[in-house]
C-alpha cells in the first residue's frame, strides 16, 4: 500500500493479485513481483507475510 511498512495486509493484497482478484501495474507490480519471475504468485505473497513476521527477510538489490 506504499506506506513504507511490509504488512500482513500486503501479503494478503498479494495473494488476492495471485487469484486474479484484483490487479498491480507499474512499479507497484515490480515492487510486488519479489522473485522477480514476471508473475505475483502464492510465493510472493508468502515471502512478503514471512517478512512482515519478522521472519524473514527482503534482499537489496540496490547497489552503490
Amino acid at each position: 500500500d506504499s506506506d513504507g511498512k511490509v504488512t500482513a495486509a500486503d501479503a494478503r493484497k498479494l495473494l488476492r493479485v495471485s487469484a486474479g482478484l484484483e490487479t498491480l501495474s507499474g512499479a507497484y507490480f515490480v515492487a510486488a513481483d519479489v522473485n522477480t519471475d514476471g508473475k505475483i504468485t502464492a510465493s510472493d505473497a508468502r515471502k512478503t507475510l514471512r517478512v512482515a513476521a519478522n521472519i524473514d527477510y527482503f534482499e537489496s538489490t540496490y547497489k552503490n
